[in-house]
């Protein structure tokens, strides 16, 4: 049953508006205080059931390119899929274990692997992409939540590639990921759907990123607000400069829309953090109600 939140998510600000973009069922809010545009109601994040993993998902990475005919990855194709990961992971890396979060069948621990970081651990929590990674692909994932409950060794890096949109509380994972899994001193690559890009512009609802399991859509601001609320502070960011369409009545409406300055050209954001200040105080329970 889907639930509508009353008040923002992240920071608890009761001033919301209810944006005119509107998917099926799904509708996007804006939060006046902090910026954040999230899903609201808010669905459950289907599970995969027995075989789903087999019978869907591969499918799908095999008409993307990223894996052959027989299920093997492609390495060039999935480096360039990742390149933002691998960036980022270059511009922040300063030794020591990696740990992948929320990998998948593990095609990020690729990525990473293929561009010369080998101590690499990839974690995802729905075994059955575990298995297939473990299976197919021949790696050694695991299905161990490392976010709550703190794992035997400390990790210098995560990286959060494409999965910080599906966590129901990204300030309380993020605060997970520094108490539980990272070294003092560690750092974070975060990868995003980009909310302020052309693909959203010029597609509208049509973006494929508008989805039951993206529960967030963030910005370059949203992204960094949210990192910050976690106790870390933003070193690096990966995207284009901003560029002119020819777009501009729709330029400045979506300007207006969301409450932003700038319009970026990529579909993806990525940005790298490192532990900095005290977290945030936590929002106080959201009051919510079943939607009709």
């Amino acid at each position: 049953m889907p639930v509508v939140l009353e008040a923002c998510p992240v920071c608890a600000g009761p001033q919301i508006r209810l944006l005119s973009i509107r998917k099926g069922d799904i509708r996007l809010c804006r939060c006046a205080d902090c910026g954040i545009i999230f899903q609201n109601p808010r669905f459950e994040e289907a599970k995969y059931g027995p075989g789903q993993v087999t019978k869907h998902y591969v499918p799908r990475l095999k008409e993307n390119g990223l894996l052959d005919a027989k299920g093997k990855p492609i390495p060039g194709k999935i480096a360039q899929r990742y390149r933002k990961v691998i960036t980022l992971t270059r511009k922040v890396y300063a030794g020591g274990l990696i740990a992948d979060i929320g990998c998948g069948i593990g095609l990020s621990t690729l990525a990473l692997k293929y561009s010369g970081f080998e101590q690499v651990d990839g974690y995802d929590v729905e075994k059955q992409r575990v298995d297939f990674g473990r299976d197919v692909l021949k790696l050694d994932l695991s299905a161990e939540d490392v976010v709550t409950v703190p794992p035997e060794k400390r990790y210098s890096l995560v990286v959060l590639s494409s999965m910080l949109e599906h966590v129901p509380d990204p300030v309380a994972f993020l605060s997970m990921i520094r108490k539980n899994t990272l070294v003092p001193n560690g750092r974070i690559v975060v990868t995003v759907p980009n909310v302020l890009s052309w693909q959203f512009m010029t597609q509208g609802k049509k973006w494929e990123n508008i989805c039951y399991s993206h529960y967030y859509y963030f910005g370059d601001d949203s992204l960094n607000e949210v990192g910050n609320r976690a106790g870390f502070r933003r070193i690096a960011l990966d995207r284009p400069k901003s560029g002119k369409s020819g777009l501009a009545s729709h330029e400045s409406y979506l300007r207006e829309l969301l409450g932003i300055r700038e319009i970026n050209i990529t579909g993806g954001i990525g940005a790298g953090f490192e532990v900095s200040g005290p977290i945030a105080s936590p929002a106080p329970q959201l009051a919510s109600a079943e939607a009709d």
